[in-house]
């Protein structure tokens, strides 16, 4: 029993030491580049399966893994950790901090629990909607960066105001447990979950009270709340209408430079918004490989002389059903960076999910995708790559 302590007192450490020692044998035996860039991976990832080290610390594994083993260059790794995403992310964490930095998000979060009450299924329904309906339009990773600062405040209102609501109760009964707003917290089953028009109960009227309080020692909106409003306003507008397909977008102005202009672009011009405009206290709001996988899949079609969307679709979709780790896709990241959840609560939850979201694809790409984009014919639009004989025989 005593080793078992020691054991699970030091197994991170242990981890760290021993994975890298026991999957040796593979770059060693094999002795191919395949193999050691093998070997980076999975230690990596069991890095990042297990919380040995921090994701972050993890993910800069390969930084010097890969130059070591001759994978590739130093200036080639460091290039590939920062992308168009991160730069779309700047922008984006600029406007995420003004919302914190000046309470919009709590304005926002009372207001939503106002309308909607403390019903956790209500609230969840609210969010998965108004996250679904973003992403029609937006990024996941912008969805993501959106809303989860709004999220993070509901739960911190609710969880206050359940607190107060406890006070409240043992407060009125002098110490004694209240019977009555016990009963009504612990007997809400799954019939009651969606309960409408019916009777708040006690505790669920305390703790609106205590939302409603909080909501008006906020008073009137600030001026730095309407800049930080507007210019959320502003960014999701300019998101929607760079290029929808179905209407010309505002990149259609620089017809010369078709696909310079991304969501990273319009990002960053409102980030830098934030340091240009004035407010009375908002001088600083804040503290001073597309093209190789498109070919790849162009290639592939070619190849099999199939229509590249039977390809690119499933594809394109499936990447959205990556909700196993935190560093599956950014969206993740995003919500795994406030400390709520470990890896393990996502790969719980995710698995199931994940197994659904292919699943679907798979019907989907068999029954209504093809009629809906021809997908037996090969399209005029598709490249016809040939390869001519270099050799000469």
């Amino acid at each position: 029993m005593k080793i078992l302590k020691y054991l699970l007192v030091y197994r991170r450490f242990l981890l760290i030491v021993l994975t890298p020692l026991l999957l040796l044998p593979l770059p060693l035996i094999i002795k191919t580049k395949e193999a050691e860039c093998a070997y980076t991976l999975f230690v990596v990832a069991i890095f990042w399966l297990t919380e040995a080290l921090p994701l972050a610390v993890s993910a800069l594994l390969p930084a010097f893994m890969f130059p070591l083993f001759g994978i590739m260059g130093s200036k080639e790794v460091a290039s590939a950790y920062f992308k168009d995403f991160h730069l779309l992310l700047m922008g984006v964490i600029c406007l995420a901090t003004s919302i914190e930095k000046w309470n919009f998000h709590k304005r926002v979060a009372l207001k939503m629990v106002m309308l909607v009450g403390v019903n956790p299924a209500w609230l969840t329904l609210g969010f998965m909607v108004s996250c679904g309906f973003l992403s029609m339009w937006l990024s996941n990773t912008s969805a993501a960066a959106m809303v989860m600062p709004i999220v993070e405040a509901v739960a911190q209102q609710i969880t206050r105001a359940e607190a107060e609501a406890d006070m409240l109760e043992m407060s009125c009964s002098n110490g004694s447990t209240n019977l009555a707003l016990e009963l009504d917290g612990r007997h809400a089953g799954f019939k009651n979950m969606f309960k409408c028009g019916k009777k708040k109960t006690a505790r669920e009227e305390a703790s609106a009270k205590v939302i409603q309080d909080e909501y008006k020692k906020l008073g009137p909106m600030s001026y730095p709340e309407i800049v930080t409003f507007v210019l959320f306003i502003l960014m999701t507008l300019l998101w929607f209408t760079r290029d929808p397909g179905f209407f010309p977008g505002w990149s259609s102005l620089f017809p010369k430079y078709k696909g310079y202009a991304t969501d990273s672009t319009t990002a960053l011009v409102i980030g830098l918004l934030f340091f240009i405009i004035p407010a009375k206290t908002l001088t600083k709001t804040l503290n001073g490989e597309t093209l190789l996988c498109l070919l790849f899949y162009f290639l592939q079609a070619e190849a099999i002389h199939v229509n590249p969307l039977f390809i690119l679709i499933p594809a394109t979709l499936c990447t959205s059903f990556a909700f196993l780790l935190p560093v599956a896709n950014p969206a993740n990241a995003i919500v795994f960076s406030y400390g709520h959840l470990t890896v393990m609560d996502m790969v719980k939850a995710g698995l199931g999910i994940n197994i659904i979201g292919v699943a679907v694809v798979m019907l989907a790409i068999m029954t209504w995708i093809v009629p809906l984009f021809d997908l037996y014919t090969y399209p005029s639009w598709a490249p016809n790559i040939s390869f001519s004989n270099s050799t000469g025989l």
